[in-house]
């Protein structure tokens, strides 16, 4: 805790600025301004690091004749998905996001969030009939 008070103190707050120049992102230390021109495609999922799952905005670049891929975190960030994904589309345009990866993904985790309640339910039942 001590270490993150530190940090916060000293470079100040994680941010997401999403305006006409671009996506501004600002972790920690580093500034990183992607243009729209560099953007290939933006999608909004669930990532799992250590047990912990968050929303992460993924951005997909070209730089030069290579792909590379940006990962910000959104839950620090207290973005909500609607207007992260409105910003892009109305800065960026409707083509550079990807709407059916994002519900796709949504798809999944609820489904996995289904399944987790089914199975403590059944495992309820069960219990309580034992």
């Amino acid at each position: 805790m001590v270490v993150y008070i530190f940090k916060y103190v000293k470079y100040g707050r994680s941010v997401l600025m999403i305006d006409e120049a671009g996506i501004t992102i600002k972790d920690w230390r580093k500034n990183e301004i992607l243009h729209w021109e560099e953007i290939e495609k933006c999608d909004i999922a669930w990532r799992t690091a250590m047990g912990h799952c968050f929303r992460c905005l993924g951005i997909k670049t070209l730089a030069g004749k290579r792909e590379k891929f940006h990962d910000v975190r959104l839950s620090g960030k207290l973005c909500r998905n609607r207007s992260v994904r409105q910003a892009i589309e109305k800065f960026g345009g409707t083509e550079i996001f990807d709407y059916e990866g994002s519900s796709q993904q949504n798809r999944y985790v609820v489904n996995i969030m289904i399944f987790a309640l089914l199975a403590v339910f059944v495992f309820f039942i069960i219990y309580s009939i034992l």
